[in-house]
């Protein structure tokens, strides 16, 4: 694996185009480090992942699968170009349409890269990729403490403004448990219909009737 390549593509060529950008980065990633220059063989896929693109299977000859495959060449001739324009890759081998293409990567500090990294321009595509590459290492290095390992969080003392609210405490009427006894004594305890009604009516279901329509009557209100 190209590490040592890929420091190189960060911290000089930040002012490429994002695709070409993308594309250097992957070719320098998968070139070996130590050999000079470095050579990116892999081929097409790992390129076109690289700009978020993905083949269509080879088996599948529909209209729709073929300009996809156009596109997605049209889009890694225009980053290739770009990078090839500028001198920092070269053809190792030469595409045909029956042979792979292989890229020399040229990554190695020049006079006219120091001069163009020193104009303004530059130096502000050199600190964004610096500023992305110190992002990528702080959030490799940070290891979240799993949760069963973690402090408990310390409870938060009471301000003096919050009233703690207490829940009333629910009674229940004598009619809500029995309303037939609390109806037969609010009868009994009326001055004129009720005791009249009890009095007239002697114990058994014409009684109970009276009783249980009274319950009800209370029940409801």
């Amino acid at each position: 694996m190209g590490y040592r390549n890929v420091e190189l593509v960060v911290q000089q060529f930040g002012d490429l185009s994002g695709s070409a950008f993308k594309v250097l980065t992957c070719m320098a990633h998968w070139a070996h480090d130590g050999t000079d220059p470095p050579k990116y063989y892999k081929g097409r896929a790992d390129l076109l992942l690289a700009l978020g693109r993905v083949d269509p299977p080879d088996d599948d000859a529909s209209p729709e699968a073929d300009r996809l495959r156009n596109a997605n060449s049209k889009a890694l001739r225009e980053a290739v170009a770009e990078l090839r324009a500028a001198g920092i890759v070269s053809y190792a081998v030469t595409p045909t349409k029956h042979r792979t293409p292989e890229y020399f990567l040229h990554l190695q500090p020049t006079a006219e890269r120091a001069a163009r990294l020193a104009s303004p321009h530059g130096k502000r595509a050199a600190t964004r990729t610096e500023n992305v590459r110190r992002d990528l290492d702080r959030r490799t290095e940070t290891v979240r403490m799993p949760h069963e390992n973690r402090a408990p969080k310390e409870k938060r003392p009471r301000r003096a403004d919050q009233v703690e609210i207490q829940s009333p405490e629910v009674t229940t009427s004598p009619a809500a448990e029995d309303p037939y006894a609390a109806a037969h004594e609010i009868l009994a305890q009326l001055p004129d219909l009720g005791a009249a009604l009890l009095a007239s009516v002697a114990d058994g279901p014409l009684r109970e009737r009276v009783i249980a329509a009274a319950a009800l009557h209370l029940a409801a209100s």
